[in-house]
């Protein structure tokens, strides 16, 4: 896995897979290291950046999720927030492997997705309608897989995708990108249409390759 994201930070790793040992997060713009602090084993613990030592707290070992769902989910509230996922991949996601609850904009670059439900959701039905970004650039999604993007046009989201590759796609059925009708009282969202429409999901056909 080429990068993971702890606090909105872009962390870099070696290629790694799951089981393959344990590995140390760096953040490249710090050199610290995210820790767990006192060697916690709650759920849900808040991980602190610290000096890279080496120590248990801060060796990870990457795991498969089968088919769990939200890899990783991005919630921060300020309209200027920006992650970056920078290489890796994700397989047998049930439903989303990003799901964007908060605000801000996500980068999605250099990643392969297989057998998945959706590679990118902004929140359809949260209580607080952000607005969201995405930017999805050197993707390649392995059939099957239904939707490459998903974001809410009735919200203001965007989604901006270049050099995406699908493969195995024969009849073309997987969705590039999705307009929904976002709302905020958890029920499931509508989906008025779909492909670039110059607002919501801004690509051209020749940024999509079929192999």
């Amino acid at each position: 896995m080429g990068g993971a994201v702890v606090g909105g930070v872009l962390m870099s790793a070696s290629a790694a897979e799951p089981g393959a040992g344990t590995y140390r997060l760096v953040n490249t713009a710090s050199d610290t290291c995210p820790e767990v602090p006192a060697g916690s084993t709650d759920a849900g613990v808040q991980l602190a950046l610290a000096d890279c030592d080496g120590g248990a707290g801060q060796s990870w070992e990457l795991a498969d999720p089968g088919d769990g769902e939200d890899a990783a989910s991005f919630k921060g509230k300020s309209a200027s927030a920006a992650y970056v996922v920078d290489g890796g991949g994700a397989r047998k996601a049930d439903d989303e492997v990003f799901q964007h609850n908060g605000a801000g904009t996500l980068t999605i670059r250099n990643f392969q997705v297989s057998d998945f439900g959706k590679l990118y959701r902004s929140c359809g039905n949260c209580g607080t309608r952000y607005e969201r970004h995405v930017v999805i650039d050197d993707v390649l999604a392995t059939d099957p897989g239904k939707v490459i993007a998903g974001v809410n046009s009735n919200h203001g989201d965007t989604a901006t995708l270049s050099d995406v590759t699908i493969v195995g796609d024969g009849k073309k059925k997987m969705v590039v990108c999705e307009r929904f009708k976002g709302n905020d009282s958890g029920d499931e969202p509508t989906a008025p249409g779909s492909g670039p429409d110059g607002t919501s999901c801004l690509y051209g056909t020749s940024e999509v390759t079929y192999r």
